[in-house]
């Protein structure tokens, strides 16, 4: 099955972290936004040349947080941690 969802790697201010999300239906930002298929990326990635210059980018800025699972924001507690498991189960239902 092709994945067709518009999936967007922006800033977000409120972090100060690249965060990836899926496009908003109603206000795409996506169309504002350079591409690789069908990953869009706001104007700091978009100064990269190709696929491979943004994976690493995302590797160098986070590889620590991947290998500790720290993948999601929990801002009631402040801090980053694994997925949870409705946040696995709208990933899968995502992929699916």
């Amino acid at each position: 099955m092709k994945f067709e969802e518009t999936i967007v790697l922006q800033i977000c201010p409120d972090l100060n972290q690249y965060i990836i999300s899926l496009d908003d239906k109603i206000y795409p930002v996506s169309k504002y936004l350079k591409n690789y298929g069908n990953l869009y990326f706001d104007d700091e990635v978009q100064n990269f040349k190709d696929f491979e210059s943004i994976l690493s980018f995302v590797r160098g800025r986070y590889e620590d947080a991947i290998i500790k699972e720290k993948f999601s924001y929990d801002k009631y507690n402040d801090e980053w941690k694994s997925f949870n498991d409705l946040e696995k189960n709208m990933i899968k239902i995502i992929l699916d």
